[in-house]
């Protein structure tokens, strides 16, 4: 019940009651078995890892909005073992760790050395191999896509930490993906995704349209503020563009529900799979990314947001 968008007592309160709760369930579910402790232990783990994903997600939404959310509410870190390479796999925990302790990278760090000083704090404190590639590799793309950073030399500390060639080749292929997103090119195929019709669709089917692209989440609140901007610049220039949302979603009922919930007028569709043609052209690897493409196919604006002047006024000019 803990959420992104509630005051920071609220989410304390709901975290003090419901913690214990699912911790007294996990030893119910497990009294009298056989099992051995220290897996009951790991599953303990994981749901504090489950817990510690949403709070570092919860402070990333409040501190966009410019409220500060006081560090004690990690009070439960010290009980999350980083070390245990078991738990490597988990998603909660590679996730946690990347939000915890790039939280850790002074603040005052210009953008241009930012990844160098966050690659440095990572290997400080990340001890399994796995995630701390992952985290590495996170800040690298990251930086790829900032100018002021000096991205040949960002490849040779990419190159040092991953002791892989492989690997260095892979990031060096996603700087000319990135490259290729930037506004003048043409949007890549996106392949054949289904729309909320039942149908499939191709970009191909969107020629001759402007349109703004979202990649998007029913769980994600970034997402649902900036609907409420497509929905105005949609108002405001109902004859310049439509919207195009690609969902993230797994459930399409739920998928379905949102879009009919929210009054979200446009071309629907869905991309569940990790792997899909979509997520790998356009570099998705999360939600709340949007771009926009002219009738002809070029790209206009990538890395935008609808609640900016600037894609506004693109918009305008369309």
């Amino acid at each position: 019940t803990a959420r992104w968008d509630m005051e920071e007592k609220l989410y304390r309160d709901t975290w003090a009651s419901q913690f214990p709760i699912n911790q007294i369930r996990i030893d119910s579910f497990f009294k009298d078995s056989k099992t051995p402790s220290y897996l009951i232990n790991e599953v303990k783990q994981m749901e504090l890892m489950f817990r510690g994903h949403l709070t570092a997600n919860f402070i990333s939404y409040q501190e966009d909005r410019d409220k500060e959310i006081n560090r004690s509410i990690y009070n439960f870190v010290d009980d999350i073992n980083f070390s245990n390479k078991r738990l490597g796999f988990h998603q909660n925990n590679r996730n946690f760790q990347y939000y915890y302790f790039l939280d850790k990278v002074n603040e005052g760090v210009p953008d241009s050395i930012y990844p160098f000083a966050a690659i440095d704090t990572i290997n400080k404190y990340v001890s399994i191999d796995d995630i701390n590639s992952m985290i590495i590799g996170g800040i690298v793309k990251s930086g790829l896509y900032d100018e002021s950073v000096d991205h040949e030399r960002l490849f040779a500390v990419y190159e040092q930490n991953s002791g892989k060639s492989s690997d260095s080749e892979r990031i060096k292929e996603n700087y000319n993906q990135i490259q290729s997103l930037k506004p003048g090119n043409t949007a890549p195929d996106f392949g054949e995704l289904l729309n909320a019709e039942g149908d499939t669709m191709t970009i191909e089917n969107l020629k001759g349209k402007n349109i703004l692209l979202t990649a998007w989440g029913t769980w994600c609140p970034y997402c649902k503020e900036e609907l409420t901007y497509i929905k105005e610049l949609l108002k405001a220039y109902p004859d310049k563009f439509e919207s195009v949302g690609i969902s993230l979603d797994r459930d399409i009922d739920k998928w379905k529900s949102y879009i009919e919930e929210n009054k979200w007028e446009g071309i629907h569709m869905i991309a569940p799979e990790r792997n899909s043609t979509f997520k790998k052209n356009y570099l998705v690897s999360g939600t709340n990314v949007h771009f926009l493409i002219d009738k002809d196919g070029v790209i206009l604006a990538s890395k935008t947001k609808p609640s900016s002047d600037e894609l506004k006024k693109l918009i305008a000019e369309l």
